[in-house]
């Protein structure tokens, strides 16, 4: 936290506009906005009306805001003009601009666009209406006039972009530790390289806006405006914020001033936005994305212990905006938490319950120089997904049934699935070993097993039983299944992939397609089924099925050096020791 000097002198600092910054904004007054590319396609006599800085259409109108109009006016001399006084006018060029019985004042007026500022004073006019509304006018030289019935709304967010489109590489600087501010985007628009801190200083962003400051606040006369009503993310991460309020200097200006989280380090080029605090929809009703570019290295890992020597493990969390991050090669962001696993058996079971729409859990091996490798995960979408098996239909609650590499530490990441980037919610996992090995050291052999109430649990509330055994590429087994009541057995392989499934009365035959450890599972086709069962396997004599893979062989097939899709981490990350 900063103290009040701190946050004044803070505030000072960012408000001290540099030059290159002050001719960037000032485009706004003086020149078209934005870029003739991006003007909108219309068709007289209609008009869009947008945000100045976002340039997304509005249906309404924020006292104090920039609005930019779009259309086909009659100018004088059919020119662009511009106020020749510091003072906006309320005429300029032949253009007027009405809202309800309040003149609006003029920027910038050109025969297809009007730059205005909507004065403080519209959220006074009286009205009948709800939502309240007002009749916009816009009269040009040519004695046309042109109405829309616009609402006048508290808040209608837009931040700026260099670009002047509402796309791309934001308006702003960084306060850049104890050096004077910097404009954070280079002089061809591309965004300069960020860091959370700079010399042992933490570092502070401020972007530019309109349409921000007459949200509803509880002290909005207060140092940081009305920041206590605003959320800010940067590619999702929670920023917190420190400002958020006029800029003081020019004309319908808002500036945000926020905290960049550690979180963001290294991300690369991120997306930041503002939205209201609280909203359950707050997705929904964020400003414009505008971009920034974040150096440095991501932070280590901050990993959670599991006892060992308390399995089965039961563990409850949370994910949230402050949670750990990776970012996906498709450039999304998914928090995460991590728990440290200390092996001692191959085998091992993990349940899943979650608030959390879609969630994953990853599971990493950490070597001796604390490299982490991919080893496992509890979906069968992606590849490599580890040997595992998921089962039911509801996208909160997964199983994952593994048999880990070998004795060591682990890493399980909770974590959401591909297509629910920035999930948050509560979650609970129960870890346990019961996932036992079968010999097949000889020609034959036979697994007993039961379900009962002890029993893992698919989503129908069948139990599950599973197991595991080591083979060799092009080992061939037959398997079949004796009981009493229809079963449901299977073997997948160690990339997630299905080699068959059958029921009882069926055998099973399969030659496998490399060196691993390969899953077994069986449950009973009647959810409610409890009972004895045997597995049965059996190899041909002339086709060998070996039971140990040599470290290289197994090296080669279960860490595959390249990253895939769910290898999320990235660049290979050391783990941090200190649980917290």
């Amino acid at each position: 936290m900063l103290s009040t000097i701190q946050s004044k002198l803070y505030n000072y600092c960012v408000r001290a506009i540099s030059t290159s910054l002050v001719a960037l904004l000032s485009l706004f007054f003086v020149a078209t906005k934005p870029i003739q590319a991006q003007t909108p396609p219309i068709k007289p006599p209609g008009i869009i009306i947008v945000n100045a800085a976002s340039m997304q259409e509005l249906s309404g109108l924020a006292p104090g805001s920039l609005v930019t109009i779009f259309g086909q006016f009659q100018t004088t001399n059919n020119t662009a003009h511009t106020p020749t006084s510091t003072i906006a006018p309320e005429t300029l060029g032949g253009i007027s601009v009405k809202i309800g019985a309040i003149n609006a004042s003029l920027l910038y007026v050109s025969p297809t666009q009007i730059n205005l500022f909507v004065p403080e004073t519209v959220k006074d006019l009286p009205t009948n209406d709800y939502p309240y509304t007002q009749l916009l006018t816009v009269s040009d030289a040519g004695k046309n006039n042109f109405t829309r019935l616009v609402q006048i709304s508290n808040t209608a967010m837009g931040i700026f972009a260099v670009q002047s489109n509402g796309q791309g590489t934001a308006v702003g600087q960084i306060t850049n530790g104890v050096n004077a501010p910097t404009n954070i985007y280079n002089t061809d628009g591309s965004p300069k390289e960020l860091t959370v801190t700079t010399d042992g200083r933490q570092n502070y962003l401020t972007l530019y806006g309109t349409g921000l400051h007459n949200i509803f606040a509880e002290n909005p006369k207060d140092e940081n405006g009305v920041a206590e009503a605003y959320t800010a993310t940067i590619q999702g991460i929670e920023a917190d914020l420190t400002y958020a309020g006029p800029q003081g200097t020019y004309l319908g200006v808002d500036q945000i001033n926020l905290k960049i989280p550690a979180q963001a380090a290294g991300l690369g080029v991120v997306n930041v936005r503002i939205g209201p605090k609280g909203l359950s929809s707050f997705l929904y009703v964020q400003t414009n994305p505008v971009t920034i570019k974040m150096g440095g290295t991501q932070p280590q890992i901050i990993s959670l212990p599991i006892p060992d020597s308390f399995l089965p493990f039961d563990a409850t969390g949370e994910l949230t905006r402050h949670s750990q991050v990776m970012k996906a090669i498709n450039g999304k962001v998914y928090f995460y938490d991590a728990w440290r696993y200390h092996a001692t058996q191959k085998g091992m079971s993990l349940v899943l319950r979650s608030s959390i729409s879609n969630p994953i859990v990853l599971v990493y091996k950490v070597n001796a120089d604390k490299v982490l490798q991919y080893v496992a995960a509890s979906v069968t979408s992606y590849p490599s997904s580890g040997g595992l098996i998921v089962f039911g239909s509801y996208s909160t609650y997964q199983i994952l049934l593994t048999a880990l590499p070998e004795a060591g530490d682990y890493l399980l990441l909770v974590t959401s699935n591909d297509d629910s980037p920035e999930a948050t919610g509560q979650y609970q996992f129960t870890l346990n070993t019961n996932v036992p090995e079968i010999d097949l050291s000889r020609s034959s052999a036979q697994q007993q097993g039961k379900f009962d109430s002890t029993d893992l649990s698919l989503a129908n509330n069948a139990r599950i039983d599973g197991y595991w055994f080591a083979g060799k590429q092009g080992g061939k087994l037959n398997l079949s299944a004796t009981a009493g009541f229809q079963i449901v057995f299977g073997v997948v392989k160690a990339d997630g992939t299905s080699l068959g499934s059958g029921i009882n009365g069926n055998t099973l035959s399969l030659t496998l397609p490399e060196t691993g450890n390969y899953i077994v599972y069986a449950w009973p086709l009647s959810a409610l089924q409890f009972g004895e069962y045997t597995l049965n396997f059996s190899r041909p004599i002339s086709s060998p099925l070996e039971t140990q893979a040599s470290e290289a062989e197994f090296s080669q097939q279960r860490f595959r050096a390249n990253q895939t899709r769910i290898e999320r981490l990235g660049t290979r990350r050391f783990v941090d020791d200190q649980a917290q």
